[in-house]
């Protein structure tokens, strides 16, 4: 496991001890769940936005329109 040291203002500080007396876990574990959680939000932002990019293709969106309409007279029973 790699040790990393990191400088926090009071703030940080206080809200990470805080958090350590809340949870019962250490300093270390609710970095780590911190630094994971960010990242989780972060690729979800990125999923996010990657579909509104598809959404709002225009030319997938015509694409798919022009399929709905090939198939709009096939029934499948």
């Amino acid at each position: 496991m790699t040790q990393l040291a990191i400088r926090l203002d009071s703030e940080a500080e206080m809200a990470l001890d805080r958090l350590v007396r809340r949870s019962g876990q250490s300093r270390s574990e609710i970095v780590r769940q911190a630094i994971s959680a960010f990242d989780r939000a972060a690729l979800i932002e990125q999923m996010r936005e990657d579909s509104r990019l598809v959404r709002d293709d225009p030319e997938d969106l015509a694409e798919a329109q022009a399929v709905l309409q090939e198939m709009s007279g096939h029934r499948a029973w």
